[in-house]
């Protein structure tokens, strides 16, 4: 047929250049050994772009990107990548739409957040400089991780004006390492040595030395005393013979407790009615009674104060105690203490050896048994039932302790038990009724139970005969003919009483009467014999 295809066309774009990635650093920085070192607030920008190759271009895509091996996407053209203290490895490129990929970009970063380090500062804390006797030396150290030459500034500035005419001189006074101060050009008072420091990337650093004075002395010193424990009282003030006393001195500059003058040279001091001497340390006093201490000081500059006196008591003696009980015990044969469990013990004491020379009894305390700590003694109490070991002690205000006192009692709370005792004669019982002949004997027998190691034993055995007045048994008595009310009980050597018993008895004291008789038909004879 001859046909032919009707000519068809197109056009289009071809892009054959990739991104460029540009990396910007952000914040401080610097570079130092061919590598980019940024400050704590740095971090780095990755902008990316598609540049129009032969005037074409597809557009950006997206920007591939690993820190330390971390590998990471971003979508955006500009990728903010935040790093950590240390040194980094930064590798990125990008791609367009259209695939064309950019070659891989290297860098090598590090994050300083390291300070300068500052020290070595002087002067230092609590020194005094004296015009005329001294030279203040200023001196501080900078370093750096990274930086070897950080940069620093120093100077001096007055905390408190302590001297005269402070208002005229200047409050702050920039200085350098190394250098070397009068006194005298500074205003008397209280200083610092301040020094502030950054490096290469404005990480910043800032110390403040110890305070320092300046000062001129015009004043003595003041001498002061103090004592270590055990103490009691003020005035007077008790003290044992192990006491410490300490001396110490303050020296004024200008006003009386500034403690700003040149020191104390020498401490001086007597005891008693002996002479003064230098003081070199702690001492204490022997002793019992009353002692004087006299002391004063005199600074470097030869003031001298006037003299003060120190009077104390020593007192070395331990209290004396005593246990009372009521009522009182009983004591038995064989030495032992008894009481009955109603019975109170009562501690008291005092000290020696005279009022005037005794700083007084502080407490009492007291304990049951070895195995016990001791208890402080507050009022009377009574004790448990049993064998009890009591120790006792005294301490005085001062700690003084009394070896302490041992007592061993014993606590009966057992009445004693008590048994009517019938000996000899007859005896016959019936319907419940004990009946006895006349030559029956009637006694008691007592005894005292031991419980918990303690009884006292019978004191004595009470009893009464059909209500009479309780009488004590002493020995076996009879009873007349009738019926009879024993009622008796006995009590033991501490009190305890046992519940009163009785006993009913019936005594027959007389023969029986016998009787013959005959019964009916009965025939008596003249001679008086009866037939039945």
């Amino acid at each position: 047929m001859g046909y032919e295809e009707i000519l068809l066309s197109t056009s289009g774009l071809v892009d054959a250049a990739p991104p460029v990635t540009d990396m910007e650093v952000a914040g401080a920085s610097t570079t130092f050994g061919g590598n980019i070192v940024v400050g704590a607030d740095g971090s780095v920008n990755l902008r990316a772009h598609d540049p129009a190759g032969a005037g074409v271009a597809s557009g950006f895509s997206r920007t591939h990107w690993s820190l330390d091996g971390a590998a990471g996407v971003s979508d955006s053209s500009m990728t903010v990548v935040s790093l950590g203290a240390g040194g980094h490895f930064l590798e990125f490129r990008s791609e367009d739409r259209v695939g064309n990929l950019e070659s891989q970009k290297t860098l090598e970063i590090a994050m300083d957040t390291a300070p300068p380090r500052l020290g070595g500062l002087a002067p230092g804390m609590g020194q005094v400089f004296r015009n005329g006797l001294d030279k203040i030396t200023v001196s501080f150290d900078v370093h750096d991780d990274r930086d070897p030459t950080p940069s620093s500034r120093a100077f001096l500035r007055r905390l408190e004006d302590r001297g005269v005419n402070g208002a005229s001189r200047p409050a702050q006074v920039e200085v350098s390492s190394g250098q070397v101060i009068e006194p005298f050009g500074l205003d008397d008072g209280l200083w610092e040595l301040v020094v502030s420091a950054t490096d290469f990337v404005l990480n910043p650093a800032g110390v403040s030395g110890g305070i320092f004075e300046v000062l001129h002395d015009t004043l003595p010193p003041r001498s002061t005393l103090s004592y270590g424990a055990p103490s009691y009282g003020q005035y007077p003030v008790f003290l044992t013979n192990t006491v410490p006393i300490t001396l110490a001195a303050a020296d004024d500059l200008l006003i009386t407790g500034d403690e700003m003058g040149f020191g104390t040279a020498e401490t001086y001091v007597a005891v008693d009615s002996g002479s003064f001497s230098v003081y070199l340390g702690s001492f204490s006093l022997s002793g019992a009674g009353t002692h004087t201490v006299r002391y004063y000081g005199m600074d470097r500059a030869g003031n001298s104060e006037a003299v003060r006196v120190f009077e104390a008591v020593i007192d070395d003696l331990a209290p004396h105690t005593m246990a009372a009980f009521t009522p009182k015990p009983y004591q038995a044969g064989s030495g032992r203490l008894y009481l009955t469990s109603a019975a109170l013990l009562a501690l008291s004491g005092e000290d020696e050896p005279s009022p005037q020379h005794a700083s007084g009894l502080a407490f009492i305390e007291y304990r049951l048994g070895a195995a016990q700590g001791f208890t402080r003694y507050q009022s009377a109490f009574s004790l448990s039932p049993g064998e009890q070991s009591l120790e006792f002690r005294g301490v005085d205000n001062l700690g003084n302790t009394e070896t302490a006192n041992t007592l061993s009692v014993f606590v009966d709370t057992a009445a004693p038990r008590t048994e009517l005792i019938i000996s000899g004669g007859k005896q016959y019982a019936q319907d419940g009724r004990t009946y006895a002949s006349a030559d029956t004997g009637f006694g008691f027998s007592a005894l005292d139970p031991e419980i918990n190691s303690a009884a006292s034993g019978v004191r004595e055995t009470l009893h009464s005969l059909d209500g009479s007045a309780y009488t004590a048994f002493g020995s076996t008595f009879s009873l007349n003919d009738g019926s009879h009310t024993l009622a008796f009980q006995s009590r033991d050597n501490v009190g305890n009483l046992e519940v009163l018993q009785s006993a009913a008895v019936w005594v027959d004291a007389f023969a029986p009467i016998s009787a013959f008789h005959i019964g009916e038909p009965l025939f008596i004879s003249s001679t008086g014999v009866r037939h039945v």
